[in-house]
């Protein structure tokens, strides 16, 4: 389908395009080495051995080229040719070919002013809810853990989908239709053994591109002076895998394996989002019903039903600095904690992680002007009471207009089996270097 969207986009400004499109973009020059050692204090990770699965070095040239073709018509393509250097080199085999690549990273037409309606298609961000971070309601965009950095568009995905809006005063009203599933990007490496059992990793096993997979989504907003209020509907897949477990045992022998498949299930959510403005600070709310595909509670790979929610503030001090709280909770519904642990052991888990029934959320923000050009950010997310966490943070330093300059940390810590204890092996320095034109 990517390839339909770029023909079809860089077709439509040559065919109906006066001037000509607008030609913008960058270079992008990174280093995302395991430099661990200068701070390997603080990170004790369990995959620093395999760090060169998980670095990144190379440069990145994007294009973008945009144009309105006429009246109420426009278009936006990005399209990225990347070459990583490591990639070339993590298996013996590998050619120094194989670390190019070339892919879209947007691409859409927008077709604006139709009695009310404004209909967007192709690849775009989609960001919902009120948060930036850990939100409830951020349902749409894909996040790739593997690629984190200093900019949204590094850790974030753009999706193909058909984005309709309708305005009437205060009202508005979008629907969503994406026609295929693309889940959060997630390294994943097992060890070769547990116990006295050899394990297998099989492929994950991703929702078929049938009409009845596709994603469908609703949201209705009243906007007010100083205030918003909006109603979601959300039908998919939870993005985030979970795991199927089967557990083979050689009869009258202590061997055998363990098979471990990543799946994606469906989910339903039904959302509520606010926010209201007073003064320099806008307080934010969202909150979620999330019925996944295990109603009982009694299924080990699925998610059960839960609420949640999330309350935050954002709080311009002044000029140079912002600063952002957020605290939420998610509630497990129909689950018995003991049961799950009992199940799982049996099935061959040596102390197995289970859920806890009242999970908690944590989220700070800072931003900081140090002077016109150079700038800090600080963000930390924690889930509670099983502690794992997600820090990034970095200077940003830009000597010239067109200069952007960054110097950062990514941290993820965590017990192996929850979200970011399972990429702690990715924590990482970083640079950057970004050239606009």
């Amino acid at each position: 389908m990517s390839r339909l969207i770029l023909a079809s986009l860089l077709w439509a400004p040559l065919a109906y395009g006066e001037i000509g499109p607008n030609l913008t973009g960058y270079l992008n020059v990174y280093d995302y080495l395991d430099h661990s050692g200068l701070i390997a204090p603080l990170l004790d990770h369990h995959e620093a051995a395999d760090a060169l699965v998980q670095d990144r070095g190379g440069f990145r040239l994007q294009l973008r080229l945009d144009d309105e073709i006429s009246e109420g018509i426009a278009f936006d393509v990005s399209l990225n040719f990347e070459y990583d250097a490591v990639v070339a080199q993590r298996q013996p085999t590998d050619r120094p070919q194989d670390g190019f690549r070339v892919y879209p990273k947007e691409g859409f037409i927008d077709l604006v002013g139709l009695g009310g309606f404004d209909v967007r298609a192709g690849r775009q961000y989609l960001f919902w809810g009120r948060f930036e971070w850990g939100g409830v309601l951020d349902l749409l965009a894909p996040w790739d853990f593997n690629t984190m950095g200093a900019e949204k568009e590094n850790f974030r995905l753009a999706v193909d989908a058909l984005n309709v809006r309708y305005t009437l005063d205060q009202l508005n009203l979008t629907a969503l239709v994406l026609p295929y599933f693309q889940p959060t990007r997630m390294a994943l490496k097992l060890p070769e053994k547990i116990g006295p059992l050899d394990v297998i990793q099989n492929d994950a096993l991703l929702p078929s591109g049938a009409v009845q997979h596709m994603e469908t989504a609703l949201r209705l907003q009243l906007e007010g002076a100083r205030s918003l209020l909006g109603l979601i509907w959300y039908r998919g897949y939870d993005r985030i895998f979970s795991m199927n477990t089967q557990t083979l045992i050689e009869p009258g022998q202590f061997t055998g394996t363990m098979i471990f498949t990543p799946e994606y299930h469906p989910l339903e959510v039904f959302g509520l989002e606010g926010e209201w403005v007073s003064g320099p600070v806008v307080f934010k709310m969202e909150a979620g019903l999330n019925l996944t595909d295990d109603p009982q509670g009694d299924d080990l790979t699925v998610s059960n039903h839960n609420i949640a929610w999330m309350l935050g503030a954002d709080w311009e001090i002044n000029g140079d600095l912002s600063l952002n709280l957020q605290y939420g909770q998610t509630h497990l519904l129909d689950y018995d904690r003991q049961a799950e642990y009992e199940a799982r052991a049996a099935l061959g888990e040596p102390d197995p992680y289970v859920e806890r029934t009242v999970q908690s959320r944590i989220i700070t923000r800072i931003r900081y002007m140090l002077t016109d050009q150079l700038k800090l950010q600080i963000m930390a997310l924690v889930n509670a009471p099983d502690t794992n966490l997600l820090g990034l943070s970095f200077f940003s330093w830009s000597p010239l207009p067109d200069i952007q300059i960054y110097l950062g940390s990514i941290l993820f810590r965590g017990i192996e089996d929850t979200t970011f204890g399972r990429l702690e092996g990715q924590s990482r320095l970083f640079s950057e270097l970004k050239v606009l034109f």
